[in-house]
Parts: C-alpha cells; sequence; structure tokens
C-alpha cells in the first residue's frame, strides 16, 4: 500500500513541480511587466497594483504547500486517502477564488465523465453538503460544465435570476434556484493531449460576478491551473 501511494506521490510531485515553476514564472512576469521607472512606478506600486493577479501569487504558495504534502505523504504515520487529498485541493482552489472575501458565497464540484451514460458525475464538492448537485449527475454537454468539457476550455458564464425557467422539471430539482456566477474548465490528460477530457471543475456562487471578481479573464486561467493539478491526481489515482 505504500509502495502503491508512493509511486503516484512522486508523480503528482513532478506535475506540481512544474506547475509551480509555470504560475510563479507567469505572477513574476505580471509584476515585472506592470514595472515603468519612466513613469516612477516601482516595485511597490507595481505589486499593489496587480489586482486580481495576486490570486496567482496564492496559487503558487498553495502549490508549493500542496507539494510538501504530496512528498511527504507516504513518511506520514496516517496518511491520507487520494480522496480526501482531492477535497482538500479543492478547498484550497474555492479560497484562492475567493480570497479576500468570505467562503460562503462559493461551492465547488469535481465532475468525473461517465461514459456508460454520457453524464457528468459529481464525485467530489465543497460548500455542498446539503445541496442536491453534490450527488447527482447532468448530461455531459449541459450548462457551463458541459460547455467547459466539450470545448475543451474553461468557461465563465453570468446566469439571469430567472435561469430555472430553461430547464426541464427533471433538473430544476437538482440546481440550487439562486445560482448566480458558474465558471468551470476541463480536467485534460495533459496540456498536449486535446482528447476528451476526465470531468470539469465547476464552481459557483450566488453573487453577482463582478462581487467575486469572476469576470476578468485571469480567473479562468487560475480555475485551468487548479483543473490540471485535480486531473493529475485523478489519473495518480488510476481515474
Amino acid at each position: 500500500m505504500i509502495d502503491w501511494i508512493s509511486r503516484r506521490a512522486h508523480l503528482a510531485t513532478l506535475v506540481i513541480t512544474f506547475l509551480v515553476a509555470a504560475v510563479s514564472g507567469l505572477y513574476i512576469n505580471v509584476l515585472t511587466s506592470r514595472m515603468d521607472e519612466d513613469r516612477g512606478i516601482g516595485l511597490g506600486a507595481a505589486f499593489s497594483d496587480l489586482g486580481m493577479w495576486h490570486a496567482v501569487g496564492l496559487l503558487a504558495f498553495a502549490l508549493l504547500a500542496l507539494q510538501y504534502r504530496i512528498s511527504t505523504h507516504a513518511d506520514r504515520t496516517l496518511v491520507a486517502s487520494s480522496d480526501d487529498l482531492i477535497k482538500e485541493v479543492l478547498k484550497a482552489a474555492a479560497k484562492s477564488l475567493v480570497f479576500p472575501s468570505t467562503l460562503s458565497n462559493i461551492r465547488g464540484f469535481v465532475k468525473i465523465f461517465d461514459p456508460d451514460g454520457d453524464r457528468l458525475r459529481v464525485h467530489y464538492s465543497y460548500h455542498a453538503s446539503g445541496d442536491a448537485e453534490r450527488i447527482v449527475s447532468y448530461p455531459a454537454s449541459f450548462g457551463v460544465s458541459g460547455q467547459a468539457f466539450t470545448q475543451r476550455h474553461a468557461v465563465f458564464s453570468e446566469l439571469p435570476p430567472d435561469h430555472l425557467n430553461q430547464y426541464s422539471p427533471e433538473l430544476r430539482g437538482q440546481i440550487h434556484p439562486d445560482i448566480r456566477t458558474v465558471i468551470a474548465a476541463p480536467l485534460m490528460r495533459s496540456f498536449h493531449d486535446r482528447s476528451r477530457p476526465l470531468g470539469v471543475l465547476t464552481f459557483d456562487s450566488t453573487l453577482l460576478p463582478h462581487e467575486l471578481g469572476m469576470d476578468r479573464p485571469e480567473a479562468k486561467v487560475l480555475v485551468q491551473q487548479w483543473a490540471d493539478v485535480i486531473a493529475q491526481l485523478l489519473i495518480a489515482k488510476g481515474v
């Protein structure tokens, strides 16, 4: 059992090492691009002007913490299961998206594709313990998650107040009526592999996009980065 975990922990560590380098490089490039000596914009001013890009720095820090957790996985007396690890990543992802807002405004779901029924089934959820969505499945092409799955890139959408009216009676009972913001990214096997995704990582909220900052392009980049981490953990788990 320890050998099984160690082999997959090594793979996950390698993947996260690559992601840490990529995310850190992106953050540093954005920071330096904001600096302009001719206009008197130094490091401090550029740093304070990053806005939503601070979430990318937070993502790099979270990945470092995750890398340490995985690298010491086999040496700890109480070894967390793969499912627990994915739930921790999902929780960290939700925190990074709403920082510095309150966590009560966002939910997270990992939906895995079921080829038998051509559906996306929720396997992991965050902040949705009392909601119907945590135990349901949807057609693979349904909604924002379906768009991300079929188009193979992150998708963001602001839902109208009466969005439930466009769904069938069966689906209405499986969807939170007050959701206004949804963002989703495909769980790709690798950056270069454009075959069918493993599933979708989805976040939603009852707040409007501008209240969360999710109407900015970098929000989709951030969600896709988290989706890539979870995808590699699912592959290591044997999904």
